[in-house]
Parts: C-alpha cells; structure tokens; sequence
C-alpha cells in the first residue's frame, strides 16, 4: 500500500474569480472615497496645497490605485490560502482509495481519467486539475 497526501482548496475556482471581481471594484471604490477625502476629486473645491501643486495630487491619484488593488488582493490571497485542506490516496495493487471532503471513493483499477486543464481553459493564479471516476467529476485546485 502506498499513501499520497496532499492539499486542496474547499473553495471552488469560480469562488477565487468572484472574490477578485469583486475586490477590485471594491478597492475602486476606496481609491473614489480616498480621493473624494483628499478634496482631489474637482478641481475648483480642491484645498489650496493640491491646486498650488497639481503634480502631487496626479501621484497621489495614480499610486493610491494601486494600493488599494494590492491591498484587496492581499486580503483574498489570505482569506484563499486559510481554505486548504488535507486529503489522502490510498493505492494498492487493484483499487485505490481516495479521502477527500470527509468521504471515501474506491477507485477501481482502470476506472479513473485525470486532465489537467491547459493554459487556454486555466487560470493564471492557480493549477486545476479533474478527476473523472465512476460518473463522477472531481476538481482539484493547486494551492496558491
């Protein structure tokens, strides 16, 4: 008998593309409050240190976008990392067994397909990979 552990995401991958969508136009609308905060947003009621020096306000403008974009991305590559989970196969000469999500699945010899989904079809932030058994389709998402 041999035994293969490994780790996976209990989030689906749509979940990881959601979060994204979202994050995004969340930090968008943080860059629009911080600006709006600043004065930055019109010209004419803008305080008078950012009229007097338009340069600073376009820096401001320019690198708060992307800290709030890394910041929300921070967060999801958190909240996605502390979804792994353990699983386990168990092989022997005939069958093999898989533990995954709390269930067992017995895995005949020659019953089992697995694909890993190409660079046109995956992600870019993670490896996805599907195993077909007894009508079944499972799918794995590599860690980030």
């Amino acid at each position: 008998m041999t035994e293969i552990i490994f780790s996976y995401n209990r989030l689906s991958h749509r979940v990881l593309n959601f979060m994204i969508i979202v994050g995004q136009f969340i930090s968008l609308i943080l860059v629009w409050l911080f600006l709006y905060f600043l004065g930055i947003t019109n010209y004419e009621t803008a305080p008078a240190f950012f009229q007097e020096n338009p340069d600073i306000a376009v820096w401001i403008i320019f690198l708060s976008i992307p800290f709030f974009m890394l910041s929300t991305a921070f967060i999801i590559f958190k909240f996605w990392s502390r979804k792994e989970d353990k699983a386990c196969i168990r092989l022997w000469k005939e069958y093999a067994i898989l533990y995954y999500r709390g269930e067992e699945i017995m895995i005949n010899k020659g019953e089992i397909s697995t694909e890993q989904l190409t660079s046109r079809k995956k992600a870019i932030f993670y490896d996805t990979y599907i195993l077909k058994i007894q009508k079944r389709k499972i799918i794995f998402d590599k860690c980030i």
